[in-house]
């Protein structure tokens, strides 16, 4: 069995794990907080649990891009003749830097989502609407929150790829 194979799969499944519980508990906080701010119960919100679920969805697609230039970066630092603490510290903090970037874009994507479809209808209270269960708003928020997403997830994949450390490669042409 090859260790090196087993350890960077392990690893993949614990930084995919520790990213996404981080990011799903983050976006849980954040978003009942700003619909329900402590004054309604979500028991039973069907408009609440849409939204939620399109921003969990959303956020699990930027956290997508940063899982795997994370692995990158591992595979390039175990060829490296460094101790194991100075590669564990490393990692974090590129696992770091990678998570706070995906998690700062995905805020940005949300944010803009909720502006636009607050722009495309201003007589329409979004937070409102959803905490008395509007489904049609909670349906087009998370809609926009997706499609921003979609568009955006591919971009944010290069911005990591090229924080990788590869090696130079020759040029043959």
């Amino acid at each position: 069995m090859n260790t090196k194979v087993l350890y960077a799969g392990l690893l993949d499944i614990f930084v995919s794990m520790l990213f996404t519980v981080f990011v799903v508990w983050v976006s849980y906080r954040v978003v009942h907080r700003l619909v329900f701010r402590r004054s309604v119960s979500d028991t039973g919100n069907l408009s609440a649990a849409i939204l939620m679920g399109s921003i969990l969805l959303s956020m699990g697609m930027l956290i997508q891009q940063a899982a795997e230039p994370v692995m990158n970066a591992y595979r390039l630092l175990i060829t490296q003749e460094i101790s194991y603490q100075v590669l564990f510290l490393r990692l974090l903090k590129v696992m770091f830097i990678y998570l706070g970037t995906a998690l700062l874009c995905g805020i940005l994507v949300v944010l803009t989502g909720v502006l636009l479809f607050t722009g495309l209808t201003r007589e329409v209270n979004e937070w409102k609407a959803i905490r008395e269960n509007n489904l049609a708003v909670a349906l087009l928020t998370g809609i926009i929150i997706i499609v921003i997403t979609m568009a955006v997830k591919n971009g944010l994949g290069l911005v990591f790829e090229s924080w990788v450390p590869y090696p130079p490669t020759p040029r043959f042409y």
